[in-house]
């Protein structure tokens, strides 16, 4: 499989922050990062509509437990790209460029989120 490198220049920087780099079909291409996330949360759709249907032909229940597994750790990392998106776009943007206010109010906001992802 060969990539091609494409230069960025600096002013495509900022605007690069909305984009995720992903692969279909062993074909890369540039997606705007909300709808790699609405494209993620689909299949993640799917895998709890196979799961629900697992339960109901009583499917082996380790197997259930995995694909169960499986789906958390999906959305999990949905999560954690738009946590990320909203550091390098939102929360950048505020305190690079924010009153000293917005700067409070979003390093309160990453420390109130962080505390909510916390595992117990």
């Amino acid at each position: 499989m060969n990539f091609a490198v494409i230069a960025v220049t600096p002013a495509e920087k900022k605007e690069k922050r909305r984009f995720s780099l992903t692969c279909h079909g062993g074909v890369p291409y540039i997606k705007d990062m909300e709808q790699a996330q609405i494209a993620r949360l689909s299949r993640i759709e799917g895998q709890v509509r196979g799961i629900k249907k697992m339960i109901e032909e009583e499917r082996y229940c380790v197997d259930v437990l995995l694909q169960l597994r499986s789906a958390i750790n999906a959305l999990c990392k949905v999560q954690d790209n738009i946590f990320k998106h909203h550091i390098e776009t939102c929360v950048h943007d505020s305190l690079s460029e924010g009153s000293d206010a917005d700067k409070e109010t979003k390093i309160s906001e990453i420390l109130e989120l962080i505390s909510r992802f916390r595992k117990p």
